[in-house]
This record gives C-alpha cells, structure tokens and sequence, in this order.
C-alpha cells in the first residue's frame, strides 16, 4: 500500500484500498447537483469490545474515476453521543453511531458518483483504543482486544447518509 501513500492528495484513493474498509457508491447522477451545508452519516453498529474506533470518508468519484474528498471524521464508540460522557458499549449491543462532516459546498457534475468508505481507526497519528472501554490513555497493549464491528443497513436499523443538497440557482432566480 506504501506505493498510494506517496501520492496522498485530495484525489487520494489510497484509504479505499485498505482491506478492512466498506465501500458504498451511489448511482451516477442524472443531472448537475450541489450540495451546500454539514453531510451527516447514521450509523447502526454492533461489537464485541466495550469501545472502538471508526473512521468515514465521503468522495465524489467524477466520471473520469477521479475522487476528490468531500468530508472525514472519526468517531469513538464510548462517546457516540457526547464528547464529555462515556457510554461503553454491552456486548452485542446495537447503537447509532453519528458523523459530522465539516461545512462544505460543491456542485456534484452529471455522471459522478459519491462513494462513502467505512474503516476501523488504526492510525498513529490519533490516540490508541485498544478497545477495552479503559481509562482513556492508560490502557496498556497487553490488555488489547479485536473488535469485531457488524454495520447494520436494513429497515429494522437503518444506516444512511444525509446530503444538503442546495436549491439551484436557476429555480432560486425564477421563484
């Protein structure tokens, strides 16, 4: 994977080649669309551990197959719904799991796609979880855990992504 990483840039498709990852596409659009706002993807998960990591990265994948990177964010299982209150998973527990991208505004071109990639957090650039549900920063790797994370996506446990889409302008000039 090192040969991706070299060429690590807006276009970058190098975390959708990770083997761990979920990808989705949309279809391809039928039309120009913009969005302009925060996407928003609901998760349903389930683990074995007490707490885990996931990372979420939208692209729009442009009819030549380029990408670029709309939004990311990562999110800590134990503070799905709150940065200041822990709440550690049961085992097997189904919860949602909320992502906020930042504020964005593009126009999406007739033919793209939108591609949404899913991955457990590993990185050495962000804190550890060694996915015990421990005092955070004091767990020790001799205490690490495999999390074994089931996305849910039907009707009973819907995960989905929210878009903002924009009015056009040519409907926004002729009201």
């Amino acid at each position: 994977m090192s040969e991706y990483a070299a060429n690590e840039d807006l276009k970058s498709q190098f975390r959708d080649f990770q083997k761990r990852a979920i990808v989705f596409h949309s279809q391809p659009f039928p039309q120009d669309v913009g969005i302009a706002g925060q996407m928003r993807l609901k998760l349903m998960v389930q683990s074995d551990t007490p707490d885990f990591d996931l990372w979420a990265q939208v692209l729009m994948v442009l009819p030549d197959g380029s990408t670029i990177r709309l939004g990311e964010d990562i999110r800590r299982a134990r503070f799905r719904n709150s940065q200041f209150k822990e709440e550690l998973l049961k085992p097997n527990q189904i919860v949602e799991m909320p992502f906020e991208f930042s504020w964005t505004a593009w126009r999406i071109p007739k033919g793209s796609r939108l591609r949404l990639t899913i991955a457990p957090l590993n990185s050495p650039s962000y804190q550890k979880n060694y996915n015990t549900g421990g005092k955070v920063g004091y767990e020790k790797i001799g205490d690490a855990r495999i999390a074994h994370i089931s996305l849910f996506h039907d009707s009973r446990h819907p995960s989905f992504l929210t878009l903002p889409f924009a009015a056009s302008v040519r409907a926004a000039a002729n009201p």
